[in-house]
């Protein structure tokens, strides 16, 4: 294993190691210190090394969350008034609901957006998503009435949120000022992600969401996530509202 591979190289063996061996190797961080813990604690029960003291694990920290409370009174807004822009509801919405971050809601294509039988889908991350309403509205509305198309150029963008250079979709760094203009910061994206982490398994939900797929699993392990049911779980559709 990679820790006995470690010690070869530092020129001692398992039944050599010292404390300052073991806090060296749980210091460093290594992806395998998990499995390192249950080998050197059953090595230590086995007499197969002097009796040490294994770290305990690290306390997994989760992001700063926007209450709840807050998160549902956004939602309830971009949901019904009808006065802010369809960009700025599109976008909020995408985050409190969908967890999506900044850099991905400004790649989304127009041929990610489809229709069958009245239903209007989204894809991301590989999955075509049915849209609750008001979202439906939404895109269909910025589908046909596009911000930014003055310039000839961008007569043909690719992008359901065209930016002001030719051919290009909105910056991220704009729509991030949009977004925080509505009250939306990456404390909403962590609400909607742990609403999210209660209804979807770990590693299906990085996928959506553009995360790795051990700080999802962490993430979940925190909030004391329990997916004995994965299989059950994971036949469900995304939430389309809370």
């Amino acid at each position: 294993m990679d820790f006995l591979n470690w010690l070869r190289r530092r020129g001692t063996t398992l039944a050599e190691c010292t404390q300052h061996d073991i806090d060296d190797w749980f210091a460093s961080g290594p992806k395998t210190g998990l499995l390192a813990r249950v080998f050197m604690t059953f090595a230590i029960q086995r007499r197969l090394c002097p009796r040490l003291r294994i770290p305990n694990p690290p306390r997994v920290v989760t992001p700063d969350a926007q209450p709840q409370s807050e998160r549902i009174a956004l939602v309830h807004r971009l949901f019904t008034d009808d006065t802010l822009p369809s960009v700025d509801r599109f976008v909020g919405l995408m985050v409190l609901l969908y967890a999506q971050p900044a850099t991905r809601i400004t790649q989304i294509r127009l041929d990610d957006v489809t229709t069958h039988d009245d239903q209007v889908f989204l894809r991301i991350a590989e999955e075509d998503l049915p849209m609750p309403e008001p979202m439906d509205r939404l895109i269909t509305d910025l589908i046909t009435r596009r911000r930014n198309m003055g310039t000839a150029a961008n007569t043909t963008s690719p992008w359901l949120l065209p930016g002001l250079r030719p051919n290009r979709p909105i910056t991220t760094s704009r729509l991030r000022n949009r977004l925080r203009g509505l009250g939306i910061t990456g404390t909403s994206r962590v609400a909607a992600f742990n609403e999210l982490l209660r209804e979807i398994p770990a590693p299906v939900l990085a996928d959506l969401v553009g995360c790795h797929p051990r700080f999802a699993a962490e993430h979940a392990s925190a909030l004391a996530t329990d997916w004995a049911n994965y299989a059950a779980i994971r036949a469900r559709p995304l939430p389309a509202h809370t």
